[in-house]
């Protein structure tokens, strides 16, 4: 039982190693990234939400007629 607790510990704190690393990789990966590709990532989730609420209107408008 001693042994099994153990390895669970040990099991936990490499995990938690691996997450901290990988967090870091995602932070340091975002920094590298080109503001211009970050910005046209942006522009183009708002175009697509709001394509989306044109289309949701569109619905209710042919709904109420």
């Amino acid at each position: 039982k001693a042994s099994n607790g153990s390895r669970i510990l040990i099991f936990i704190s490499t995990f938690q190693l691996y997450l901290l690393n990988l967090t870091k990789i995602i932070i340091l990966g975002i920094d590298s990234m080109h503001v211009s590709s970050l910005n046209s990532i942006l522009t183009t989730s708002v175009w697509d939400i709001s394509k989306i609420g044109l289309c949701n209107r569109s619905r209710s408008g042919m709904i109420l007629e």
